[in-house]
């Protein structure tokens, strides 16, 4: 066993996916994938930075302001939707719809 890894037994009905999440696989062809995949990159890659470099102290202090970066976007969704109502004026899209 190498230091600093827990290896995991390899036995009869166990598959070893290495560093690929299962998940990934069916949903790597879905149409969200292709089209947001690199907002996921750079989550990912904001996320391992927090923790690397802050640790679980910063990451459960910067866990607030993501989460209100989200709910902020989702939020403009809304009021956008509730103009675009009210005055009969076409909704945002997608600019590939």
């Amino acid at each position: 066993m190498s230091e600093g890894r827990v290896e995991k037994p390899l036995g009869p009905g166990t598959i070893d996916t290495g560093a690929l999440h299962p998940l990934g696989y069916a949903l790597c062809g879905s149409w969200t994938m292709i089209v947001f995949w690199f907002s996921c990159f750079v989550a990912w890659v904001v996320k391992s930075l927090v923790l690397r470099y802050g640790g679980m102290r910063m990451y459960v202090k910067a866990r607030p302001w993501f989460l209100g970066m989200i709910l902020g976007e989702f939020g403009m969704a809304v009021v956008w939707t509730l103009i675009s109502a009210v005055t009969g004026a076409p909704t945002p899209e997608f600019p590939w719809q």
